[in-house]
């Protein structure tokens, strides 16, 4: 028999891809139906296929055919437009080696991958999805997986010099939809740019750290990385409670007058200038007036 190649496996998921949106469609399938396919197997996250994609790779490590997406086991960012997925942590490393591996693979030959999830229709039926590994980041250990039948441009890392607005453009409404969308591009471009850890205390564990917009959403904030940074649960609600706040010159961190100080909000920087990279001056400029209708600066 010979040897499967990039194209081969490319037209076969299309195909599958093809079946799927024609009965019984995508947003109700049974797992019967995806075994059937060849999308999934057993309790896997990541199903690579070994034995059908092998040759695919020359390495032999094959190419990832889906991604299971359960909202229990990792918190996965899962919205319409895309996916941020977890790398797996089975405690077998050469399996999740491999399994990561797989993944990069299918981004670098551009072949897509099967996101299959619960359906809002019924927890014993799956949605699926088709989508495209379009970046990773071995720092924060995720995947940046988005939706569609064509590879997306996507922009995680734009270069400081970049043009720079704080707003997003004034044909997005205020819907549900036009504030989830870009968000999984901003949360992962954000962990990309300041790396796994809290901006003002040690906390270091990507599951529990979050991306707060400088410009908030409610504010029609921009989805640049720049107009976010990382920090903990705890320090998010804070930020967004108006309980401390960023002094544009200095980047120094201020408190409200009456609210707790940094030893009771467990704040262990003084400034964030020991940041490889900053949030846009524009972004902390705009947040530094927008905190000072809602918090008076103290003396400390």
């Amino acid at each position: 028999m010979s040897a499967r190649t990039v194209d081969d496996e490319r037209l076969l998921r299309f195909a599958i891809w093809g079946e799927l949106q024609a009965d019984p469609g995508t947003s109700a399938v049974a797992p019967s139906t995806l075994q059937r396919l060849g999308l999934y197997k057993g309790q896997r996250g990541i199903w690579v296929n070994k034995e059908r994609t092998a040759d695919v790779t020359d390495d032999g490590v094959g190419v990832t055919v889906s991604l299971a997406h359960t909202g229990t086991v990792y918190d996965d960012d899962l919205s319409d437009e895309g996916i941020i997925y977890r790398y797996p942590r089975t405690g077998m490393p050469g399996r999740d080696k491999n399994e990561i591996a797989a993944t990069k693979a299918a981004s670098r030959m551009g072949i897509p991958v099967f996101v299959i999830a619960t359906s809002a229709e019924s927890s014993s039926l799956r949605r699926v999805r088709l989508g495209w590994v379009a970046e990773w980041d071995d720092r924060t250990e995720q995947f940046l997986v988005m939706f569609g039948e064509e590879p997306r441009q996507v922009d995680v890392a734009p270069d400081e010099d970049e043009p720079f607005s704080t707003i997003e453009a004034q044909s997005k409404r205020l819907t549900l939809t036009a504030r989830r969308a870009g968000q999984a591009q901003f949360h992962f471009g954000v962990f990309m740019r300041y790396g796994p850890r809290c901006a003002v205390c040690p906390l270091n564990v990507p599951q529990v750290l979050d991306t707060p917009h400088v410009v908030p959403v409610a504010a029609r904030g921009t989805n640049d990385p720049r107009n976010g940074l990382v920090m903990c649960a705890t320090h998010h609600r804070a930020f967004d409670s108006h309980l401390f706040g960023i002094e544009p010159d200095s980047l120094r961190i201020r408190f409200a007058a009456k609210g707790p100080d940094a030893r009771r909000l467990g704040i262990v920087v003084s400034d964030l200038a020991g940041l490889g990279k900053k949030p846009h001056p524009d972004a902390v400029e705009w947040r530094w007036e927008y905190w000072h209708k809602h918090a008076h600066v103290s003396s400390d």
